[in-house]
């Protein structure tokens, strides 16, 4: 995110109501990475195991997500928000500066 000046107004660009469905997205993206990677096929160490690969779906770890703790997955929105949250702090302190900006400089100087 950056702090931006238009028209002698502080902005937060992309606004932080953003910054919580980015995050989410990107997590999301990440366990789509993770489920869409191939699992080591046994057929290469056929003397080990069955061979005999019957669903199509175990070649992927698509199912990965569905074994995670609800607990750690709490966790992970309750860190989003804990991250929105701070940096939602930490902006608003800048656009505190926004009377700055609207001081007449004549009027400073004058005093």
């Amino acid at each position: 995110h950056e702090i931006k000046i238009r028209d002698s107004i502080l902005q937060v660009e992309p606004p932080m109501e953003a910054a919580r469905a980015r995050l989410l997205d990107n997590f999301s993206d990440a366990l789509s990475i993770i489920g869409d990677l191939d699992r080591v096929k046994h057929t290469a160490y056929s003397e080990f195991t069955d061979t005999n690969m019957a669903d199509a779906s175990s070649a992927k770890f698509k199912d990965l997500v569905l074994k995670l703790p609800a607990d750690l997955m709490c966790k992970v929105f309750d860190l989003v928000d804990q991250l929105v949250l701070s940096s939602g702090k930490y902006a608003s302190s800048w656009l505190n500066y926004q009377a700055l900006w609207d001081i007449d400089t004549s009027t400073v100087i004058s005093k």
